[in-house]
């Protein structure tokens, strides 16, 4: 970041947009590097500043001709001068100064936590992003932070801390350590991943969420569980999508999948991610994918995909406020996400998903067809839904037949037969298969798969091996 501000100053780029909300680190650590900066001739830029506190009630434009009036090169940081930005004095004052300061190596730099800028001055202003802290930033500020010898974390104990840490701002990892030490006179994962989620709910934009279904509750579907639990670790495996009728599995597999990946795990709020106001929508997804590209290593649930993109069409607007940019944004995260941040995502039906999502790339697999279980496998799931609930032996001395039936649905017949303390026989009257009422959908679904999906049969058993992670509660 730093060197980018250097490369395009030496060029003569005087407009600077540095976006952060991390103002505190912008004045001790982007302003100390960049006073550093020398030109061929051995001179630096003097580094100057300006926020509100220090303006005496003086126009905002005072700091802008004051650096103008200056003696030598310089760099002005302006502090939450997006207050300002859109006032038609200082959008004249900086087009007036534009060539000015580039002629005096000088440069003003607006750091602020937006990237808004008046349609006047998009062409001069050069936005930089301060990313959050990187891998080896974080295990600076651990050993920083630490009090004593005795309590910095060393070997796997800090790659773990550092890897719990991703994704939180500088001033953010000091507090959270000086609670954890506080609280447990050590740096604590669980006291970090409880801030760390707290932290990313408040963006609304996802929900950390600890699954609790193991991966051994799902019944069937041998072979995408073989796969994907055999790719699902490795850096470069990118994600996978089941496409079937409701009630067959799909969330229960996606969810489980990540109980036994060990990784961060958020549930993406697609309510909030997507908005009718103009301009919001990108926003939001930048908002996500940068929040994604912070964290590294992470598992992103997308359920019920298809309602996300729901109206896509050739104008490229959605009436859900989701515009063409936010769609290739999203395409470019499926196609170039971070190594080690895995998808998981579901879908109920092919209608409103943009085939562009499914195209290979974006995927580890073509999407996988889940299907309403088989007679073999309706079989698995009522015996294990029968253990669950631990019904009786004159409760299942009769089995309903179950045609088209979910196992959702089995599930809900052995609930009922718990509740109610009837048989099985007794309860079935108030399940309905929901093929019932979906018929022409989930048929048209089926032809739909041909071709276009995998289907288990279709796919073969891996012979790597994997392993079940030690997953950190949340």
């Amino acid at each position: 970041m730093c060197q980018k501000i250097v490369e395009h100053y030496r060029a003569g780029f005087p407009v600077f947009l540095l976006k952060t909300s991390e103002m505190s680190r912008v004045k001790y650590e982007v302003e100390a590097k960049l006073s550093e900066f020398k030109f061929k001739d051995g001179t630096s830029p003097e580094i100057l500043s300006w926020s509100i506190t220090s303006s005496n009630n003086s126009p905002p434009t005072t700091p802008l001709q004051g650096l103008l009036e200056h003696e030598g090169p310089a760099i002005l940081f302006l502090y939450n001068y997006h207050w300002f930005i859109d006032k038609p004095p200082v959008i004249q004052t900086i087009q007036d100064c534009f060539s000015l300061w580039a002629n005096q190596r000088k440069a003003i730099v607006m750091v602020s936590h937006t990237d808004k800028i008046p349609p006047e001055l998009e062409r001069d202003v050069t936005v930089v992003d301060l990313k959050l802290p990187t891998p080896e930033e974080i295990e600076d500020i651990v050993k920083h932070e630490s009090p004593t010898e005795k309590h910095l974390p060393t070997g796997d104990s800090l790659k773990q801390v550092v890897a719990s840490s991703k994704g939180l701002s500088r001033r953010e990892l000091q507090n959270v350590y000086n609670l954890s030490l506080i609280q447990k006179n050590s740096f604590d994962i669980k006291v970090i991943n409880e801030y760390r989620s707290q932290a990313i709910k408040k963006s609304g934009l996802a929900t950390v969420v600890n699954p609790d279904i193991s991966i051994d509750d799902i019944i069937g579907y041998d072979t995408p569980k073989d796969f994907v639990l055999s790719t699902i670790n490795n850096p470069e495996a990118k994600g996978v999508i089941f496409i079937g009728p409701p009630g067959c599995g799909k969330t229960s597999l996606i969810k489980a999948f990540a109980g036994a990946s060990g990784k961060l795990t958020l549930m993406v709020n697609t309510g909030s991610l997507f908005s009718k106001y103009q301009g919001e929508t990108d926003k939001n997804v930048k908002a996500l994918v940068d929040l994604a590209w912070s964290l590294g290593e992470s598992y992103f649930v997308f359920d019920e995909m298809e309602k996300q993109f729901s109206g896509v069409g050739g104008s490229g607007d959605l009436d859900s406020g989701v515009t063409s940019r936010a769609i290739s944004q999203f395409l470019d995260f499926f196609q170039n996400r971070p190594p080690g941040c895995y998808i998981g995502a579901t879908c109920n039906s092919f209608k409103g998903l943009p085939p562009e999502y499914l195209r290979a790339g974006r995927w580890d697999t073509a999407p996988i067809f889940i299907d309403l279980p088989s007679k073999n496998v309706q079989k698995k799931i009522l015996d294990y839904y029968i253990k669950k609930f631990k019904l009786k032996s004159n409760q299942v001395k009769e089995v309903p037949a179950m045609p088209n039936w979910t196992g959702s649905e089995i599930e809900t017949l052995c609930h009922n037969a718990k509740m109610l303390n009837r048989s099985l026989m007794e309860v079935s009257k108030f399940v309905l298969p929901i093929y019932n009422t979906m018929k022409e959908n989930i048929e048209e679904l089926r032809q739909w798969s041909i071709g276009r999906c995998i289907k288990e049969d279709d796919m073969f058993t891996s012979k790597i091996k994997h392993e079940k992670k030690r997953r950190v509660d949340i």
